[in-house]
């Protein structure tokens, strides 16, 4: 008897596709975890910097520190799906017009969801010109959204699944600055900013370490099946 190396055909079909599958997983939750580096970074100094105002900004990945002044208008937006201490409810968005005609999206807080979902939570923001400073974050649309478009509702507040502006434009009528302002010292601020931090780069780490493990044990188990015993001629 002697050893040969002898893979079945499914087999190796399965390792070519599992393999390079599972290497690539680790190494994106490794760009994850330098990501979130480069993103705690930015937000602390951001944090840091005084404020620039909001409309000379351009859409970013990493938080800045922004100044907003303007009007509120009436036509407001309610975040859905927004769970505080295992309740349900909304994220105000609402609309802070500027001098040059755009608009910012301004985060005014959380809102508890009614009695029911046809109930809408009463809104209110502040009458005459208003100046907001805070952190203006650049949202990205949900991972798993069937469309890129948004189904806006008849009436004032709208319900939406998303806080993109460019979706929401089209429902207000005028342009929106590719950001959301979340005002200094609010409940709000500290809830994003909380929820970034929850998933941290050591984590994404430990996910690394997990795929490239199971690559390293699909390779074991390959190699160990594929070393079958052969007579000798």
């Amino acid at each position: 008897m002697r050893h040969g190396f002898r893979p079945a055909p499914a087999q190796t079909l399965a390792t070519l596709i599992l393999l390079p599958a599972l290497i690539g997983l680790g190494v994106w939750q490794l760009h994850r975890a330098v990501w979130k580096e480069q993103l705690f970074a930015a937000e602390a100094a951001a944090q840091r910097a005084t404020p620039v105002a909001v409309a000379a900004l351009r859409a970013a990945k990493l938080p800045q520190h922004a100044r907003a002044s303007g009007h509120y208008g009436d036509r407001m937006f309610l975040l859905d799906n927004r769970v505080r201490n295992r309740q349900a409810g909304y994220e105000l968005l609402a609309p802070l017009r500027l001098a040059d005609g755009q608009a910012v999206l301004v985060d005014r807080g959380w809102l508890p969801q009614g009695t029911s979902r046809a109930r809408l939570p009463a809104v209110s923001v502040p009458q005459g010109a208003v100046t907001v400073t805070g952190l203006a974050f650049a949202p990205q649309p949900p991972p798993f959204a069937l469309s890129d478009k948004e189904a806006f509702a008849p009436g004032w507040p709208k319900v939406v699944e998303t806080a993109v502006p460019a979706r929401l434009a089209t429902a207000l009528g005028h342009p929106l600055l590719p950001l959301v302002l979340y005002p200094d010292g609010s409940a709000v601020a500290a809830h994003e900013i909380a929820a970034t931090h929850a998933f941290g780069p050591a984590r994404h780490r430990a996910y690394a370490v997990q795929w490239f493990a199971m690559a390293a044990v699909l390779v074991a188990v390959y190699l160990r099946h594929g070393l079958r015993r052969r007579k000798q001629p």
